[in-house]
């Protein structure tokens, strides 16, 4: 599973897309003066590109960097780290709650192998690490619930740092900690009579206090408002008159919306269409599953009246898109992650069943050992031959290229002039380069300009200067093209002009 993750993890996929950049740069420029872009000093919301990020996977990129460097793999790493960890965890779990170490270590298998986790471990993402939170959150609870050790505090805690994460968190760590109190109600019970229990909730509620506030602040509702599927509300419903029209648009939109995470098309054949999320050549599960997971649901179904960890993970599986559908668009596998647990709990219950009824162990063995090897090869040729090229331009690809070049030429011009359809061109060039946060964070407008790099609407300021204009191949810009800059597909993503 560690090396699935972190084999060429710096390139494949290919370049740093733009908000690992932001995070990038940011955790360096934290590293180095303690403050952020903007020179706001050790900030619980990082503001980036007008939307507001969380703070965990900034800081740990920070010290991630300071081993080794401001690097693609530096910001990358640390998803590497909380995937790896998040298999461990999950086997563990299964451990306790299954009693079988068979169970628990094929699903660890199913984890490390699988296309939806791999994609969301080997890239920049805040998710990575806030599904480990959930993970460990709810592993240290259900130790304490299974009277193995005192962790019941420790899990709420993972659950609470889980909320400074990722925004799916504060709907899915809330209701997880509620459900799993039902469910084992007489030990949550037991646990709040322990000593210093009143003391530790009321730590907890003050460490979860400056995010409620965020949640419900100007800068916490731009994210919440920006995503909502309301956007996709038609404009004749929103007239007074259309107001029993529009509650019912909602109540549809939202059912719509929850059960696209639970399509076999998007579990099992065609994945998410979103180019980052998705190698799209197949599901976010293997297709191989599909049948085991249909006797999963089945077997899980039939005991979960009598069965307890089937509830647990059932619940689960049920919580798990609830804050995805409340955005747009549907389905998205990076919000739709933490559907991948119980869902993997599934398939292994419908695995061992079919294992127990079927005549010919040994044959369903070895094909279900050949399925494994066969998908997990044709998934790794997918990824590092078809999607590496076919997605670069999700990735960004050719923005590294095009600084870098503009770097080794820079001395050799007065000016150099960025087109606005190279989208927050200015991020890239401050990852990218050698700037010193504190002098950038002196700046007015570094978006605008910083030092000679200028970053315009279209090209102006036409003087005697020497002049370098970055720019999208369909613009054309003043005198001749010095260079073209292609993608990873080996499609052109920029052209670079001189006067």
């Amino acid at each position: 599973s560690f090396f699935l993750r972190i084999y060429q993890v710096a390139d494949k996929p290919h370049g740093l897309y733009i908000d690992e950049v932001a995070i990038g740069w940011n955790s360096y420029s934290i590293l180095k003066t303690g403050k952020d872009e903007f020179g706001k000093p050790w900030p619980l919301w990082f503001q980036s590109y007008g939307d507001y990020k969380l703070p965990v996977y900034i800081y740990t990129t920070a010290i991630s960097e300071f081993f080794f460097g401001k690097t693609a793999f530096a910001v990358r790493f640390p998803s590497v780290i909380a995937g790896f960890l998040s298999i461990l965890v999950f086997i563990q779990l299964l451990r306790i709650t299954t009693k079988s170490n068979k169970l628990a270590l094929l699903a660890g298998l199913m984890v490390a192998i699988s296309p939806w986790h791999l994609q969301f471990t080997r890239a920049g993402f805040e998710v990575s690490i806030a599904l480990f939170l959930t993970l460990f959150g709810v592993f240290l609870i259900m130790q304490d619930f299974l009277r193995l050790r005192k962790t019941y505090f420790w899990g709420v805690s993972a659950l609470v740092f889980s909320l400074y994460s990722y925004h799916f968190s504060r709907i899915i760590s809330p209701t997880l900690i509620f459900f799993l109190s039902i469910l084992y109600k007489k030990d949550f019970f037991t646990i709040l009579k322990r000593k210093y229990a009143k003391i530790i909730i009321g730590i907890l509620i003050i460490l979860t206090l400056p995010f409620a506030f965020y949640a419900f602040s100007q800068a916490g509702l731009v994210r919440a408002q920006g995503e909502s599927f309301l956007r996709d509300l038609p404009k004749e419903y929103k007239a007074q008159n259309e107001l029993l029209n529009r509650d019912i648009w909602i109540v549809e939109r939202l059912i719509h919306n929850y059960l696209t995470y639970f399509s076999i098309d998007f579990l099992f054949f065609s994945g998410d269409s979103i180019g980052r999320h998705s190698v799209r050549e197949m599901g976010m599960l293997y297709l191989w599953q599909l049948p085991i997971y249909i006797f999963g649901m089945i077997e899980v179904i039939k005991h979960l009246r009598t069965n307890k960890t089937h509830q647990l993970f059932f619940m689960w599986f049920l919580i798990a898109p609830l804050a995805a559908t409340l955005a747009t668009p549907n389905p998205h596998a990076l919000r739709g992650l933490p559907g991948l647990l119980p869902l993997t709990y599934i398939i292994m219950i419908g695995f061992f069943y079919i294992y127990r009824w079927i005549s010919s162990k040994k044959i369903f063995l070895l094909t279900s050992a050949s399925c494994i090897g066969y998908w997990l090869m044709l998934y790794l040729h997918i990824y590092y031959v078809h999607y590496a090229v076919r997605a670069s331009p999700d990735w960004n690809s050719g923005y590294k290229e095009a600084i870098l070049y503009i770097l080794d030429q820079e001395k050799n011009y007065d000016q150099i002039q960025f087109s606005y359809k190279m989208e927050h061109a200015y991020m890239f060039l401050l990852f990218y380069s050698n700037f010193d946060p504190a002098k950038i964070q002196k700046l007015t407008a570094p978006a605008l300009q910083i030092g000679k790099y200028v970053f315009y609407q279209s090209a102006h300021d036409i003087t005697d200067r020497k002049i370098l204009y970055v720019a999208h191949p369909i613009e054309s810009f003043p005198g001749k093209i010095k260079e073209k800059i292609l993608n990873a597909g080996g499609d052109s993503a920029f052209n670079i002009w001189e006067n």
